[in-house]
């Protein structure tokens, strides 16, 4: 999703940010639900180390998010708009 917004961003521009941003809150949101309950079973490995359900899927997120605005901004600052 984080290549689709930012082909968005290139076509549309600075005025789409706001949109782009509450689809990758949507859609991070229900990939993290939908990942969860179809793998649930395979999480043993994270769940016997320790980490829990909620703090994988918040690392996760969070790590997502990071990436995705570095490379918003990236693309803000070589495309100068």
């Amino acid at each position: 999703m984080s290549l689709l917004t930012f082909l968005i961003f290139l076509q549309v521009g600075l005025g789409s940010l706001t949109l782009m941003f509450w689809f990758k809150v949507i859609t991070s949101a229900l990939a993290v639900i939908f990942y969860n309950n179809l793998k649930a079973k395979e999480l043993f490995f994270y769940l016997n180390i320790g980490i829990g359900k909620k703090e994988l899927s918040s690392f996760l997120l969070l790590m997502d998010f990071i990436s995705w605005f570095i490379g918003i901004f990236i693309l803000i600052k070589l495309c100068g708009t």
